[in-house]
Parts: structure tokens; sequence; C-alpha cells
């Protein structure tokens, strides 16, 4: 009898050292941690600080906002639309822009956030933050970050690039369609370089990682906004193509107030762009000379849009409440639609053609192609004198006889920056835009547009 009962007990040792073994690798205990972190985040309030676009005219340089995050977000595949995923991306793409206050930790936003979401420090790199401001450049910056998380008994790598947008020397790069001198491409030059650096450095970060060889485990998140979107929409449809980092159900992209890139573009189903349609740069390059985005589009409306229609109007209203909780101050519409719309036929009739922006000048005053207007405009942009200097500058080469009066007319309002331009593709106004349009439960299925 004795020998019997030291058999069952050594047995019932031996099953559970069993169970407590299949526990650590099947996730049923939060202790677990692979390359050093911990499985199943799930962070319910997290704040994520990023520059106030406003920062050169408000004391309050930083805007704090605060969000949940769960690494389950990503348990659904990429191609449906996924609130929580564009929530997130859309604050990432906020806190990619430089920090201000220190140049030589210009990257401290996005990698504070994403520590902040439970990434480990030691595997987010961040690159091209370290030029100066006005440094002209057909780069851009760029944060990449992975953690091991545990998903359906699975164990995959959830990588982030998020990228950021314009800093003020860039705006060349951005005015930049096929280079400094014409040529007929397909896609947009500054664009096109400064994914292929990012690509570049994506591949060397996924190898020296060993992330590269576990395709089939790899989530990848890929956002930006404004140039970054351009960008982030470009890598995107690369990644989607190529296949070469995850399968297509992994890759996640969400972009916000992008430019068109290219003249060769697909409707993949997991690229999602967000688009305020009175905002000027989603419109660029002009669609008529054949430039568009990757993926579905999805376009929100202001009341003086003639597109505004009745059923716009909840939306538009919550987007504004959204907006005053996130910066505490009131959302500016552009005070004259008609502004915006003389800006863009301007620009449309001053070069009907890429060809036309770059070799164009006719009998037009000045004596200039709308290219060079645009390199005028963005040394107005980079230029360190202060904004009433550079905006007389640039007024003095369109007076009330130019051709590109009305260019101007739209970009600068009583020798100042049109800040009316700012609410409309300021990073914080595309939160609020998606947080409302998700509040809502995408009743507003008729703006999702391919």
């Amino acid at each position: 009898m004795k020998e019997r009962k030291k058999l069952f007990y050594n047995l019932l040792s031996r099953v559970s050292i069993i169970i407590f073994i299949m526990n650590l690798f099947i996730g049923t205990t939060t202790s677990l941690t692979i390359r050093g972190q911990a499985l199943n985040d799930v962070f319910d309030e997290t704040i994520v600080s990023f520059n106030n676009t406003f920062n050169t005219y408000d004391d309050d340089k930083t805007v704090d906002i605060s969000t949940s995050f769960s690494d389950d977000y990503f348990l659904k595949a990429s191609h449906t639309y996924n609130p929580d995923i564009a929530e997130i991306s859309s604050i990432l793409s906020a806190a990619a822009y430089n920090y201000m206050e220190d140049f030589l930790n210009s990257q401290k936003y996005i990698e504070d956030a994403l520590v902040s979401i439970g990434f480990p420090s030691e595997n987010i790199e961040s690159y091209n933050y370290d030029k100066e401001y006005n440094y002209i450049s057909n780069r851009v910056g760029y944060t990449f970050s992975y953690k091991t998380v545990h998903m359906d008994d699975e164990i995959y790598n959830l990588i982030f690039a998020v990228i950021r947008g314009t800093t003020a020397g860039e705006w060349y790069s951005n005015f930049a369609v096929s280079g400094l001198i014409y040529y007929d491409n397909d896609v947009h030059f500054g664009f096109r370089v400064a994914e292929a650096n990012l690509n570049k450095d994506f591949k060397d970060f996924m190898q020296k990682h060993g992330l590269d060889e576990e395709k089939d485990r790899n989530k990848l998140l890929i956002t930006g906004h404004s140039r970054g979107g351009a960008v982030a929409n470009l890598f995107a449809a690369r990644c989607t193509k190529s296949l070469n980092y995850a399968n297509e159900e992994n890759i996640y992209a969400y972009t916000f107030g992008t430019p068109n890139v290219s003249k060769d573009v697909e409707e993949y189903e997991n690229i999602f762009n967000i688009v305020f349609n009175s905002d000027f740069v989603p419109h660029l390059p002009l669609e008529s000379w054949g430039f568009k985005k990757n993926g579905i589009t999805l376009k929100f409306f202001s009341p003086k849009d003639p597109e505004f229609k009745d059923e716009d109007e909840e939306l538009y209203s919550l987007m504004e409440k959204k907006y005053a909780l996130i910066t505490g101050k009131d959302f500016h519409d552009l005070s004259n639609f008609s502004d915006f719309k003389n800006a863009m036929d301007t620009f449309e009739n001053l070069a009907p053609t890429a060809k036309d922006y770059y070799l164009s000048k006719k009998e037009r005053i000045p004596y200039i192609t709308l290219y060079e207007y645009t390199l005028l405009m963005s040394y107005s942009m980079t230029s360190e004198k202060d904004w009433i200097t550079k905006a007389t500058w640039v007024l003095s080469t369109t007076k009330d006889i130019s051709d590109y009066k009305p260019l101007t007319d739209f970009f600068v309002k009583d020798l100042s920056p049109n800040t009316d331009l700012s609410y409309a593709h300021g990073p914080e106004s595309y939160i609020a835009w998606v947080r409302a349009y998700n509040d809502l439960n995408f009743k507003l299925k008729d703006n999702l547009d391919k």
C-alpha cells in the first residue's frame, strides 16, 4: 500500500511539472517572456506626447493625448478597416515629428510613445533625425521597432515602421515631382528616393534582429502623416507586392493627409488613406497628371465643400468636438472654400501636365515656371528669417497682376502663413477625424471610396 502511494505521488509530481511546462509554452501564465518582452501587452490608458502644430505661435509646445493599446488589435486580418489600429496609427504618426526642444533628441516623442505601448527600448531604432530642421534632403525620418507577442496560441513578431512627416528642408523634395529637371516618371521623385532609402534601412533592421527569416510570424504596421504618409504608401505597396517581410493579411498600412504618389497604383485592400478633402496636400501632385494613391481612400468633408452631404454633418460636428478635446482650441475650417478651389484650379491651369509644371512659362508674370514658384514657397518655409519678411519676399514676386496670385492668396494671409491650412492638414486634425469616424461605428460607408 505504501509503495502504491509513493508511486501515485511520484506520478502526480511529474504530471504537475509537465502541466507547468505546457503552461509556459501555451501562454496561460503571464510570466512568459520572449526576447525580453512580456507577451499580450494591454494598455488601458497611456499618454502619448507630440509637437503642437501651432507651437510657433502658442506657448503650449506639446499636445498630450490619452489612448489605449492592445497587441490583440492585430488578431484580425489587415483587409478590413480596423478602428483601433487606425487610431494608434494616427497618434504615432503625430508623435513621429521632431521633438523641437532638443535637437540631439529629436526622435524623443516617437520613441517614448513606442515604449509606452510595450516596445522595448533596445528594439527601437530611429533614422535621419540627426539633421538640422532646415536641412534640404530627399530623405525622411522614420523609426522601426519590434516586440514578440502571443496571439491565438501562436507567437508573432509585431513590427512597426512609423514615418515622420515633412521637416522644413524637405519641402523642396515634396515639390520635386521628377527631380530638379523634368522627365516622364511614374513615381514622385522625392517620395521614391525617400522610400528607397527607408527600404534599405528596414531590410538591414530586419536582418540585424533575425526577423527576415520569420516572415510567416511577422505582423507589420506601416504608418505616416503627410510626406511620411506618401513614403508609407509606397513602402506598404512594395511590401504587399513582394511579401518579403510578412504575408499580405499581416501587413497593415494607415496613412493620413498623404499626397498622391504614383501613376502606377494598386487598390490594395490592406492600405487605408485617411484624407480631409479641404486639405490641399492630398490633392498634389494633381490627379489630372495621372498621380494617385495605392490602396483605399477614406474621404471626409467640410460643410463648405460642395461635396458635403447632409449625412456628413454628424461626423463633422463630432470631429470638431474631438479636436477641441485633443488641443484645447476650436477647429478652424477654411474661411473661404473658393480660395482653396481657386488655388487648385490655378495650379492645374498653369500646369495641365507635369511637363508644363517644369517647363512652361508662357507669358505669365513673373517669368517663372510653376515648379520655380514652389521653390520660392519652399524657401519661405526654410529661411531663418521671420515669417513677415519671408511672406513679403514671396508677395513681391506675385503682385496683383501675377498669374500666381490665387496661389499666394491661399498660402499667405495678411503677411503671415495661412493657419487655416495647418488646421486642415495638421496631425491633430486627423486624429480627431479618426476618433469621430470610429465613434460613429462606420455608419458613413459611402465615404469609403477605393
